[in-house]
């Protein structure tokens, strides 16, 4: 899938892509400036490239105005907004409905994975965090709809609950790829360096954290090479 973030405006369109990579190296000097970490700075640019396909799949492309805005501005607007959990009106068969809930459920997974990489919390936070997470979407898109003037994007209520069940498989995933990691290592009696010091440190700090309880257990920004 190729990446181009286009807004269209009185049907010329212009490439934010450029752009968002721009902000996206500059996020990474400063993480790596901060951190003096080049394993967190690897562990930041494979999610900020996740997260720039994802703006890319969920918001883009934007017709802010032109022919197709003007067609899409005469109809109503509660047309593309759907409020009802597990409403499926453009969906013809059940393969249909199938996919569209598959897609909704993997958008998220890589979030729910690797953003413990990158930021603490507390486990039993997670399922604010995912509600937050899942639901942001379908919230942005609506507040752009509302700014151009007609839903862009299908707003749909059953894309945000999916959304969040998939940062919270992604999570699980996390916690699973966590035991097994430890478990290897210790078996295998292996000194991880560099990228692998790193994850181990991560996996064996979210265990202890889950295992004590202590909110404030895994806070500090780990330094490796």
């Amino acid at each position: 899938m190729s990446l181009n973030m286009v807004v269209y405006l009185d049907n010329y369109g212009f490439s934010l892509t450029n752009y968002m990579i721009g902000i996206l190296g500059m996020i990474l000097i400063l993480a790596g400036i901060r951190t003096r970490s080049l394993s967190y700075v690897t562990c930041a640019a494979i999610f900020g490239i996740y997260l720039l396909f994802l703006i890319h799949k969920t918001f883009f492309p934007l017709y802010i105005s032109g022919s197709y805005a003007d067609i899409m501005k005469a109809s109503p607007f509660m047309v593309g907004v759907n409020l009802i959990p597990f409403k499926f009106n453009n969906a013809s068969d059940l393969y249909s409905v199938v996919r569209e809930l598959a897609l909704n459920l993997v958008l998220l997974m890589p979030f729910g994975f690797g953003i413990r990489f990158l930021v603490s919390f507390r486990t039993k936070d997670v399922l604010w965090l995912a509600l937050a997470v899942g639901c942001s979407i379908e919230a942005i898109q609506l507040v752009i709809s509302l700014i151009i003037g007609y839903p862009y994007r299908v707003i749909d209520i059953t894309d945000a609950i999916m959304n969040t069940l998939g940062f919270l498989v992604g999570y699980g995933f996390f916690r699973l790829f966590s035991g097994l990691y430890l478990a290897i290592t210790h078996r295998l009696k292996i000194q991880p360096i560099g990228l692998g010091k790193y994850i181990y440190t991560i996996a064996h700090r979210a265990t202890d954290q889950q295992n004590s309880g202590d909110p404030h257990f895994d806070g500090e920004v780990i330094k490796t090479p």
